[in-house]
């Protein structure tokens, strides 16, 4: 495709974009290979190729989710689950010394 963009003049130069646009230039370089960036300039440029670069992805996320889903509810009283954790952190704690004095105090 570039040699025929070439011959007929809409081949993007792209120093020229970087240098004018480098969100686009950066979009071209390393996005897609898209017929719209061959109608950034040339003989019809049109003045919706910039946008249609830019939103490329936001159109395929677009057309690949077809169904919503619904999170499901969770908690939001995190407390509860933070005093368990101590607790539990605190006892397993206890154990683990009296197992060591035990152990120590047993040689």
């Amino acid at each position: 495709m570039d040699e025929l963009a070439d011959m007929i003049g809409a081949k993007p130069d792209m120093l020229r974009l970087f240098m004018s646009d480098p969100l686009l230039g950066y979009k071209v370089l390393t996005g897609p290979n898209l017929a719209y960036v061959y109608r950034l300039n040339g003989p019809h440029p049109w003045s919706g190729a910039r946008r249609a670069i830019l939103d490329v992805w936001d159109r395929v996320d677009a057309a690949a989710m077809t169904r919503v889903v619904i999170a499901p509810v969770t908690k939001t009283d995190d407390t509860f689950d933070w005093i368990k954790s101590m607790i539990l952190l605190f006892f397993s704690l206890i154990a683990v010394l009296l197992v060591c004095y035990t152990s120590a105090a047993s040689l």
